[in-house]
């Protein structure tokens, strides 16, 4: 991702920025959990005895987890470590953007992985997000084809 950092290749501005621009962006999104979580903390979901819906319930607890992990992780990358500290030393993207030091900045190591660890977590992120929603949609499909059946 951020190789041109080892060599004199000239990266455009707006590759850097987009490259960039995830480490200065800390998104907070809660899923809805309600239901699920009562659900479960009633002790109904051992009552369910459809395999496939168990398959998808299992699914989605799983990338929930995937998803809160990543969550935390970003928020301690984000607000403590070599992201803060490159935000602290920049201050805004927007300065960086208009700085003629952009290339220089994004070459230094420490930044190129800062922002490189941050893009991940964030990628992640969103793709623990897409898993729970593909598994909701399936217990959903399930529930309305064991009404439907009735």
């Amino acid at each position: 991702m951020f190789c041109a950092h080892s060599s004199s290749e000239v990266v455009s501005r707006d590759s850097l920025a987009s490259l960039i621009t995830p480490a200065f962006n800390y998104v907070e999104f809660t899923p809805a959990l309600a239901n699920y979580q009562a659900m479960v903390s009633s002790g109904e979901i051992g009552l369910v005895q459809d395999d496939s819906l168990l398959v998808f319930l299992n699914q989605f607890e799983t990338h929930l987890a995937t998803f809160d992990w990543h969550t935390e992780l970003a928020g301690d990358v984000f607000f403590t470590g070599p992201v803060y500290d490159m935000k602290r030393e920049l201050g805004t993207i927007e300065s960086l953007i208009a700085s003629d030091s952009l290339q220089a900045f994004v070459r230094r190591r420490s930044v190129g992985v800062a922002a490189e660890s941050f893009w991940m977590i964030q990628s992640n992120w969103l793709t623990a997000i897409r898993q729970m929603e593909r598994a909701a949609a399936g217990v959903v499909r399930q529930v309305d084809s064991q009404l439907q059946a009735r």
